[in-house]
């Protein structure tokens, strides 16, 4: 399967257990697809350090991306990865931005609510 969108995230690799028991790492790039006036975006799931890198993924770039669905059961419940193969660059990539993981959100602390002046009203 194949889609062509935009490229809005890109995650840091993750690093994961291998079934041989060797480390490995998985990262994630979602792009944003556009069908007439519906939007969605796709997180594309790529095992490897030495692949993603080779795949030239960065933010703002248009991208088409061969991808296979992949689903697994555990305790019940089943999960799908869109796991992609191939990458083709179809813009210039003149005003995009280098490769760096999705900004984290940033939590903002509570502000102290200011106490209410002294008044004579009775409530």
């Amino acid at each position: 399967m194949e889609l062509t969108g935009k490229c809005v995230a890109i995650t840091s690799g993750m690093e994961y257990t291998k079934k041989t028991g060797e480390k490995g790492k998985k990262y994630y790039f979602t792009i944003e697809v556009k069908s007439g006036d519906f939007t969605n975006k796709v997180a594309f799931l790529v095992f490897g350090e030495d692949k993603f890198n080779s795949m030239g993924v960065v933010l703002g770039g248009t991208y088409n991306v061969a991808f296979d669905l992949s689903s697994r059961e555990w305790q019940g419940k089943w999960f799908t990865d869109a796991l992609a193969f191939r990458v083709a660059r179809l813009d210039s990539g003149a005003s995009v931005e280098t490769a760096q993981p999705a900004p984290q959100p940033v939590v903002e602390q509570p502000q102290p609510q200011p106490q209410p002046q002294q008044s004579d009203m009775p409530f």
